[in-house]
């Protein structure tokens, strides 16, 4: 049996780990953004999908679809 403190630590202990995995993610993610303004690699074809990618406005927008199409092509050449 767990008592109510017990789950509250536990509960902090989840936050923090979550907390640890945004900061991870969100360093990562403004890598990427900083590569693809890089104009030296802007010509290369996954830079443009993935520039594409994080600029779009929404999920279903055609924006998305070039760039998933792109990656495609890629994968398949």
């Amino acid at each position: 049996m767990r008592l109510v403190g017990e789950s509250k630590v536990d509960s902090t202990t989840t936050v923090g780990v979550e907390s640890g995995e945004v900061q991870f993610y969100s360093t990562r993610l403004r890598d990427i953004k900083i590569m693809c303004q890089v104009q030296e690699l802007s010509y290369i074809p996954v830079i443009k999908a993935v520039h594409g990618i994080l600029y779009a406005v929404e999920d279903e927008s055609p924006v998305i679809a070039e760039p998933q199409a792109m990656m495609e092509e890629l994968i398949l050449d």
